[in-house]
């Protein structure tokens, strides 16, 4: 998925580029049809599917891959799960998301006949994101940092220290993680302080422009109840009386029932 610009409209769209090869094709011009039937059927955007906005053909040097151009959303819902560190989401989010959710479904079943087949946290999406994009920068560059400093440091912009005396901080979290990186660099002989090439990163990540929205200060708590979820990756998806396999939901994810009912039939 890519996000994309739009020249002649100056909008944002996520961009699904389709594997050339015969049965990711077929599969994608099925899975184009559910979606437009779902717009069809969606005309004010009220049952919390994701909206495909177009769809295109290209041609490159390995063939021809079916495009696909969506709406911009946020985080899915694992993304949700492990900001609550696994320990739980509080129950008023819960709720609301299982109301939108159930929603869509039940659009998806009695008005548009068709069947997800693959529900789970990563095919559900906010429509915002969780975090500010100064968060995200700065768990891009810790990231970053970590998997290889010394190329980091090779690579370091020379605009950081103007960005450095801007005043930023990381986290209060990031911060406690870099000074026990840092004392075990210390202990172990190496030179050169972690926290200071850390920051420096993450600024220079965090000015680049996305072009993203920047998301307000609320709580993230009062920032999801205000917002809404929707299904979205119809790339299993069948129709009620034309399946394309009987097997549905990844298999970790599979209820028990439904795993005896495959073993019978």
């Amino acid at each position: 998925m890519w996000l994309v610009h739009d020249e002649e409209t100056s909008l944002q769209a996520a961009l699904k580029v389709v594997k050339s090869a015969e049965h990711y094709t077929a599969a994608a011009r099925d899975e184009v049809l559910i979606l437009q039937h779902v717009r069809d059927l969606d005309g004010s955007d009220a049952h919390h599917c994701c909206r495909m906005l177009d769809s295109f053909d290209h041609r490159g040097p390995h063939g021809v891959h079916v495009c696909m151009v969506f709406e911009v959303l946020g985080d899915n819902l694992l993304s949700l799960i492990r900001h609550y560190d696994h320990d739980g989401i509080p129950l008023g989010i819960v709720k609301k998301l299982s109301r939108e959710i159930l929603e869509g479904l039940a659009f998806l079943h009695d008005e548009c006949g068709v069947i997800h087949t693959d529900l789970k946290p990563e095919n559900v999406m906010l429509k915002r994101h969780l975090k500010r994009r100064q968060e995200v920068a700065n768990e891009r560059a810790v990231a970053s940092y970590e998997r290889d400093p010394v190329a980091w440091t090779k690579q370091a912009p020379s605009k950081l220290k103007i960005l450095v005396s801007s005043g930023k901080r990381l986290t209060k979290n990031q911060r406690k993680k870099l000074k026990k990186k840092e004392k075990r660099q210390r202990e172990e002989g190496a030179e050169g302080g972690i926290l200071e090439g850390l920051e420096e990163m993450r600024l220079g990540l965090g000015l680049e422009d996305d072009g993203l929205e920047e998301e307000d200060d609320a709580p993230v708590e009062e920032k999801l109840m205000g917002m809404e979820c929707k299904i979205v990756d119809f790339g299993n998806a069948c129709w009620e009386e034309k399946h394309f396999t009987e097997e549905i939901q990844t298999r970790q994810y599979r209820s028990p029932e439904v795993r005896a009912l495959l073993i019978v039939g």
